[in-house]
């Protein structure tokens, strides 16, 4: 999240900030995103993708999850690095 947080904010967007789940409950928090990203589609905002971690060796189920919710509702993804250039990143 950390890179999320720091990206989002270089170009002036919002992110999807999860409320604590206790005791920790994997498809609630999934569900939880999911219907932030649904809710944002429907407001017509621009969804960026911050693109892939390289550093990890896996891919978050989140993330995963956010990229099919936007192939099954046929919603752009503007890619982070169209926007973050011309803008110090």
């Amino acid at each position: 999240m950390r890179r999320i947080r720091a990206g989002a904010k270089s170009i002036g967007a919002s992110w999807y900030q999860g409320r604590r789940i206790e005791p920790w409950d994997k498809n609630l928090a999934l569900e939880r995103n999911k219907a932030w990203i649904l809710k944002k589609i429907k407001q017509g905002y621009e969804i960026v993708d911050i693109g892939i971690d390289a550093t990890r060796s896996f891919r978050s189920p989140f993330y995963e999850m956010e990229k099919k919710t936007l192939r099954e509702q046929k919603y752009p993804a503007i890619p982070y690095a169209r926007i973050s250039r011309g803008k110090g990143s």
